[in-house]
């Protein structure tokens, strides 16, 4: 079985269009929609927004569930300058931007990692090539606010340069795969490029797009995995 992570519903529902048989569920406040992608068994789950949400639908979706492998689709800011919007970014590396304990520990207490499975990493882009669009490999940044503003991304920047995107909830969905052993995949489309002065414009109008991006990408992922 495979479990699909979306932070909001409008990422959830544009896969909820590819899901036949769907059985509705749930608990803590959390939603999943169990069914079928063509014939493999999926769990979409809406998890909110937030390292916290996502850590716990990640756990319970794990718990629920006979979960093989964890995809989380959606939408990140895209922090390179070449970037344009619905490009889309899938982590080698999650990184919490917001953890640190360097008063305490130095460098080493600046951000947590968490990694992504390299099978799938592998089939992601083979999925993008074959859909015809651009797709950056890297390190993704996650953290509890919205990076929008120019003073923002300079801090973030000059703290992990390495960086080619930023979401809300990824650190905490691989943070979580990880610690118990199951694959994951993060893939999210470009709704804003935090260069443009309009970011926070752009989030707002190009979020729908960028769900059903997502959910394009991941249908085909579901039938390759």
């Amino acid at each position: 079985m495979i479990g699909i992570i979306g932070a909001m519903q409008v990422e959830v529902d544009a896969i909820l269009k590819y899901v036949d048989n769907i059985k509705e569920m749930k608990k803590w406040g959390i939603t999943f929609y169990e069914g079928n992608i063509d014939d493999k068994q999926v769990v979409i789950v809406l998890s909110g927004v937030g390292k916290v949400n996502a850590t716990i639908s990640t756990s319970l979706l794990l718990n629920e569930y006979p979960i093989e492998y964890v995809i989380n689709i959606g939408s990140a800011g895209g922090l390179l300058q070449n970037q344009k919007i619905l490009d889309v970014v899938v982590a080698s590396e999650v990184l919490q931007h917001d953890y640190d304990t360097s008063y305490l520990d130095g460098e080493d207490g600046l951000g947590i990692s968490a990694y992504c499975d390299k099978k799938l990493i592998e089939i992601a882009n083979d999925v993008l090539a074959n859909h015809q669009i651009k797709g950056y490999l890297g390190k993704i940044a996650c953290g509890d606010q919205f990076i929008g503003e120019l003073s923002k991304i300079n801090k973030l920047l000059s703290t992990y340069s390495d960086i080619i995107a930023c979401d809300m909830e990824s650190g905490a969905i691989g943070y979580v795969c990880n610690k118990a052993g199951i694959p994951c995949l993060i893939l999210r489309s470009l709704s804003d490029v935090t260069f443009n002065d309009d970011s926070n414009m752009d989030f707002l109008e190009y979020v729908g797009k960028a769900s059903v991006v997502s959910a394009d990408l991941v249908v085909d992922l579901v039938k390759k995995i």
